[in-house]
């Protein structure tokens, strides 16, 4: 009998809801999600996404389930673990510069479409669709990665 959730999607849900709760909590709990400014809250929310991503939702991946993810941790040196902390946040605000952007186009699309004032928010941001996009992105730029140094090894 095939089982209803792997591991891996059990550890994706497990994103999903880590960057949910990180948008809760910064882009409704601060004052960053209410100002025009979106560099700060790009900055901010993926910087607090890949804190989260590094001491709370990988260590809990690594020790709970069965995946691919940090098997090879403690074999890496000191510089190398650096940079992948350095990546991490890096991807986690490219991740949410993304998620903007993906906002924003639902919103002008949704605008142009339904005929709506310039200024009307069709789609705002909340925690629920941030996760969607989230784990959407995560798992494409993985997949990227993955592909691209399989094709390389492969060559």
């Amino acid at each position: 009998m095939k089982k209803l959730f792997t591991e891996r999607q059990i550890a994706g849900m497990v994103r999903f809801w880590a960057a949910a709760a990180a948008y809760y909590f910064i882009g409704w709990g601060t004052g960053l999600g209410a100002q025009t400014n979106i560099i700060d809250f790009v900055f901010f929310l993926g910087v607090g996404i890949g804190i989260a991503e590094m001491f709370i939702v990988k260590p809990i991946i690594i020790h709970m389930f069965n995946t691919d993810e940090g098997f090879y941790w403690r074999q890496k040196s000191v510089w190398q673990k650096a940079a992948s902390r350095l990546l991490t946040v890096f991807r986690s605000m490219l991740m949410v510069f993304l998620i903007v952007l993906t906002y924003d186009a639902i919103n002008i699309a949704a605008i142009r479409l339904l005929n709506l004032p310039a200024d009307a928010v069709f789609l705002p941001g909340e925690p629920i669709m941030f996760g969607i996009f989230y784990i959407l992105y995560y798992t494409l730029l993985t997949g990227m990665v993955r592909r691209f140094r399989y094709r390389v090894k492969e060559s």
